[in-house]
């Protein structure tokens, strides 16, 4: 009779161990994710991003989460101050914008394992709706943001995340070139790829 009830006692155990703690279904995220530019040139250091989150998607299975959202974010993309004029021989000064930008995110999300503690793979492709600033003729046409984190789950539907992540920011912006021999001041498009590190943290229920 012991045995059996040490039997019995032991699946209860190994089963609450192999429990899944991510049930299928829709499932509604925040996160809140600051960055600082590797590159001191395109973006001020002394002037971090800063992002909210907002994410809805579906649990297909303990590992794989997909959702579509919105974020709100502060950035300081460089741009120029005054374009050149025909005789000028200065070069060109720039300016750090203050920009707060509306964007939409896809997100992927990928668990290693179905345990309480789980790391991760996520990825991010964000698109902001109000990117173009007409005035100073530039653009945010969007940002790539891969990342590794760690899921703390509080439950089946519930959990707490840390991500570090490096989201690639592609800014567009105008430059404006004199040329002596032509004593004209041509204006070109062009794009910069920022690099930014980030940290993440999130809450998924």
């Amino acid at each position: 009779m012991k045995r059996v009830y040490f039997l019995v006692c032991l699946i209860a155990v190994l089963s609450g161990y192999t429990e899944s703690y991510a049930q299928k279904g829709f499932r509604f995220g925040v996160d809140f994710n600051g960055g600082m530019t590797l590159e001191d040139k395109w973006f001020q250091l002394n002037k971090p991003q800063a992002c909210a989150n907002l994410i809805a998607g579906y649990q297909f299975n303990p590992y794989l989460f997909l959702g579509l959202g919105m974020g709100v974010g502060h950035f300081s993309p460089l741009a120029e101050e005054n374009a050149l004029e025909p005789g000028s021989r200065k070069d060109p000064k720039y300016i750090y914008q203050n920009r707060n930008l509306f964007q939409l995110i896809v997100r992927e999300k990928v668990n290693f394992l179905d345990k309480r503690i789980s790391p991760f793979t996520s990825f991010d492709f964000g698109y902001p709706v109000n990117g173009k600033d007409v005035a100073k003729d530039d653009r945010i046409p969007y940002f790539l943001e891969p990342g590794l984190g760690c899921d703390f789950r509080l439950g089946k539907r519930h959990s707490l995340s840390l991500t570090v992540g490096y989201r690639w920011q592609a800014v567009e912006y105008k430059q404006s070139i004199y040329h002596d021999y032509f004593d004209i001041v041509l204006t070109q498009q062009k794009q910069k790829i920022a690099g930014v590190l980030t940290l993440h943290v999130g809450y998924l229920f």
